[in-house]
């Protein structure tokens, strides 16, 4: 997922921990990334590529699926309540 709600990260000594970057209600299903934690920043064709070249697959997570990258946006300054994106001001 380009959206995960998990990441493995290093514990003591050669260990890895999986540990939850949200949070994970029982049953809920949980997610990484096969993704660097900075090329999670990127936008949607980089990382969809990234994942083709490296993967195989076209990544179709709720993230990549979606109409506008949610993650890609800035708070509206004329507003100071939508989000801004490349074509425009969206109000939550």
């Amino acid at each position: 997922s380009c959206l995960p709600n998990a990441a493995w990260i290093y514990g003591p000594g050669r260990s890895y921990v999986l540990k939850a970057r949200s949070g994970i209600a029982e049953g809920d299903e949980i997610t990484i990334s096969y993704l660097a934690e900075n090329s999670m920043l990127e936008l949607l064709q980089s990382r969809r590529g990234t994942l083709f070249a490296s993967k195989h697959f076209w990544c179709m997570c709720e993230r990549c699926s979606q109409k506008q990258d949610s993650c890609r946006g800035m708070r509206c300054p004329k507003c100071r309540s939508g989000t801004v994106f490349a074509h425009g001001c969206a109000t939550a």
